[in-house]
């Protein structure tokens, strides 16, 4: 059956996230190999993947590294599933090669440059975003990395905060409903 995952702040091929958030990883290769590894045991040909946002090392990050086109490719064509990219503040390469009408985004089934509502429940964004106290809607986002808010109104699906694994939105509502 079909299924509706969530992840954001891959870093795929950048060395600083290592330093940063993810202390653990001895090299950038073992950490893109450790991600796509849990994504594909996770996910199915079929099911759809939101990834929200710095899906790429960019040169924002200030790597000793920035991926190529060919790259990006390689990366995606190892990933299962069909994958909607919510633009996050290191997707400037990716967004960059989208223009040029790369190959690699016959990989990627949309890409939104802003905060999408997701079955009217979801608000999806790369950072946080405001939402009214008597909003119904929750905030599925990432960019903090390790750190979430200790609110049932927000989730963060940073992959440090998720176990570097995608996350159902049945396992979000779950977490939430703690």
């Amino acid at each position: 059956m079909k299924q509706t995952w969530f992840i954001s702040d891959t870093h795929f091929f950048d060395s600083n996230i290592i330093k940063y958030a993810d202390q653990s990883f001895t090299s950038r290769e073992y950490r893109n190999d450790y991600i796509i590894d849990r994504w594909n045991k996770t996910i199915h040909h079929n099911d759809d993947v939101y990834v929200l946002g710095d899906m790429f090392c960019s040169e924002l990050a200030s790597s000793d590294y920035y991926p190529s086109a060919t790259d990006m490719a390689k990366i995606l064509s190892e990933l299962e599933g069909y994958i909607y990219l919510v633009c996050g503040n290191h997707d400037q390469d990716i967004i960059n090669e989208y223009n040029k009408g790369s190959h690699i985004f016959n990989r990627i089934s949309g890409l939104h440059t802003k905060p999408i509502i997701f079955d009217n429940m979801f608000i999806l964004s790369h950072e946080p975003i405001y939402l009214a106290h008597n909003d119904f809607r929750i905030n599925v986002h990432g960019h903090w990395h390790q750190y979430s808010f200790n609110s049932p109104k927000y989730f963060n699906v940073s992959v440090e905060n998720i176990n570097y694994t995608p996350i159902s939105k049945n396992q979000i509502l779950e977490k939430l409903n703690k």
